[in-house]
């Protein structure tokens, strides 16, 4: 038996020599055998248990103190990692995956500075107002960069916080070069502000810096034509006839914006033909406007460019046939726009549908346009074909509770599409034909879509105020002005408009009364202020101060609601001959709020509400 027992230690082939001092002692700690651990003494084996144990105390004391960071250093680097992935999925055009990457690695490590700037551009891209604390937290850390700063300016701005990014532009225009994205915010902040100087100022600089950057150049130029004073006005036409002659984007731009206006000079009106028409990027529309000047300015060759417009475009495509119908149909071309369209070529193509039945329209074709709007193989979205069928009812002279019928489900057709633009365009076309109610209704659904578009939430928050008020809807009205007040903080119309519905309310008039006191203050002239001081004076039964407040107003600013509130503080104030004398200008069924109408009956105890509806008058027949 004891010949046969195998020894590991002896047997066993010798490991490499850089190892063996290694294994030996490993082999010293952990015998590998019985025959080993009994070869060793006992205080050769209390030694190696000693040293096992002060290891594994001396292990676990350093992953106490530094395992911490070392966890946090894997954080850091697997987050870095993520917001390299996230920078790719965005070259990508992967924007969901780079989402999603840029918040795993801001999760890992909160304090990655990298991980906070991605996901912050993110937020910005993306106009949440997360974006802020993020900014804030990168100056916490230190890391804020001039970067950062154009970052936290765009975030400013798409929370409507004009002054704040204001601030900020000239802290980034005071300390770096003017940054093209910096100036493009400036121009859209300093208009907000009413800040033309400043404005005009930023824009000079940078054009003076950058003369070969011809988008700002041009919106240099277009600037000084709206903002400024006459000199600067010709100026800013002589920059965009001089960016027109570029065969760049920016000179079609600039070539866009001089047809729009009205050029008496012949020498003018032929340049601009010459240029639309050799511009190397102008396209259909623009050799339409060519060509629009060309029939302007020799009205003899009418016949001869028009018949020669229509022939080159008989075998053309129809993607490239919509200005060609546009201008015909606007110019009453009629047959020869029936020249070069019918029913087939039209029916599934929108973009033509729309001119084709308008003409069918204005020649009173009812019936074929009836047939084409009603075929199951027409192009036309749920929403259009309930709004053709209701213009259709109009144009026939039908009663009014039927087409208002009809433009009710045509609105409810559109708001399942969840487009601002389709209500919008609803609501326009309601309050043009006199059916205030659905107008109304339809600016209130497009003021409640959270879109991107502020100049169309503007345009649905102003018809819906515009209808409220209109329709003599107090609640509505109120509402409306509130919100708006939440939206645009800074918009100086807004504010005023909220803090007359709060005081013809009566509500939160301690901090509504500081408020209109101090626009006053700022603009001591302006009698719609006064009116809200008076306003205020007149809640705090003090008659004869609001009467006072109002000395020296000019009633012409006042909308007829207001002059009749004007009327009633006058009554309260014991000037009954001037109230009455200002209560006649106001018109017998003149529409109004209902507390607007109080203040009036304090005067006129007689006087009628008004009605909110009635049968439309006859608007314009374009659709």
């Amino acid at each position: 038996m004891l010949k046969s027992q195998t020894h590991a230690t002896s047997d066993a082939a010798e490991p490499f020599i850089l190892f063996r001092p290694f294994v030996r002692a490993w082999r010293w700690l952990f015998p590998p055998s019985l025959a080993d651990m009994d070869r060793q003494s006992e205080s050769t084996r209390l030694i190696a248990k000693i040293l096992i144990v002060v290891a594994f105390l001396g292990i676990s004391t350093i992953v106490l103190l530094y395992g911490k960071t070392w966890y946090n250093m894997w954080q850091h680097f697997r987050s870095n990692q993520l917001v390299e992935d996230a920078k790719q999925y965005e070259k990508d055009r992967q924007f969901m995956k780079a989402w999603t990457s840029a918040t795993k690695a801001y999760h890992l490590d909160p304090e990655n500075p990298n991980a906070i700037r991605t996901l912050a551009g993110y937020y910005v891209q993306t106009k949440q107002k997360y974006s802020t604390y993020l900014l804030d937290k990168l100056k916490k850390l230190g890391q804020f960069t001039d970067a950062d700063l154009q970052l936290e300016i765009e975030a400013l701005q798409n929370l409507s916080d004009n002054k704040t990014a204001s601030v900020k532009i000239e802290e980034s225009l005071r300390n770096s070069k003017p940054n093209r994205r910096v100036v493009e915010i400036a121009d859209q902040v300093m208009r907000n502000l009413n800040r033309k100087e400043q404005l005009l100022e930023i824009l000079r600089v940078y054009v003076e810096r950058a003369p070969d950057d011809l988008d700002i150049k041009l919106t240099y130029a277009l600037r000084r034509i709206e903002l400024g004073n006459p000199i600067q006005k010709s100026e800013g036409m002589a920059a965009v006839w001089q960016v027109a002659e570029s065969k760049e984007k920016p000179g079609l731009e600039a070539l866009e914006f001089l047809d729009e206006q009205n050029l008496t000079d012949p020498g003018e009106q032929r340049l601009i033909i010459a240029l639309l028409e050799r511009h190397p990027l102008a396209g259909e529309p623009h050799r339409i406007a060519a060509m629009k000047r060309t029939v302007a300015l020799d009205p003899a060759r009418r016949k001869e460019i028009m018949d020669r417009a229509v022939a080159d475009r008989l075998k053309a495509k129809r993607e490239d046939l919509e200005p060609i119908a546009r201008w015909l149909s606007t110019e009453g071309e009629y047959d020869r726009f029936f020249i070069l369209f019918n029913e087939d070529k039209v029916r599934e193509y929108p973009p033509l549908l729309r001119h084709y039945l308008n003409v069918l329209m204005l020649q009173n074709k009812h019936d074929e346009m009836e047939r084409l709007i009603n075929d199951p193989r027409t192009r036309l979205q749920t929403y259009e074909r309930a709004l053709y069928t209701a213009h259709l009812a109009y144009i026939r002279g039908k009663s009014w509770d039927e087409v208002n019928d009809l433009l009710v489900k045509a609105l409810h057709s559109a708001e399942q599409y969840g487009r601002i633009e389709l209500v919008v365009h609803i609501a326009s076309y309601a309050e043009q034909r006199n059916h205030p109610l659905v107008a109304e209704q339809a600016y209130r659904i497009a003021s409640s879509l959270r879109v991107r578009s502020e100049p169309m939430q503007r345009r649905a928050f102003d018809g819906l105020l515009k209808l409220t008020y209109r329709n003599g809807n107090s609640k509505g009205f109120m509402e409306a002005c509130h919100d708006g007040a939440e939206r645009w903080p800074e918009n100086k119309e807004i504010r005023e408009s909220s803090l007359y519905a709060n005081l013809l309310a009566g509500m939160n008039l301690e901090t509504t009364i500081a408020s209109a006191q101090k626009l006053l203050n700022d603009t001591p002239d302006d009698s719609r202020l006064k009116l809200l001081a008076a306003l205020g004076h007149f809640r705090m039964l003090n008659y004869d101060a609001a009467a006072h407040a109002m000395n020296q107003s000019n009633l012409g600013h006042l909308t007829p609601g207001q002059a009749a509130v004007l009327c009633g503080i006058l009554t309260s104030a014991g000037r009954d001959a001037q109230a009455k004398a200002i209560a006649r200008q106001i018109p017998q069924g003149q529409m109004m709020l209902q507390e607007e109408l109080r203040f009036l009956q304090l005067t006129e105890p007689n006087r009628l509400p008004p009605a909110v509806a009635e049968a439309p008058a006859p608007p314009p027949p374009q659709l």
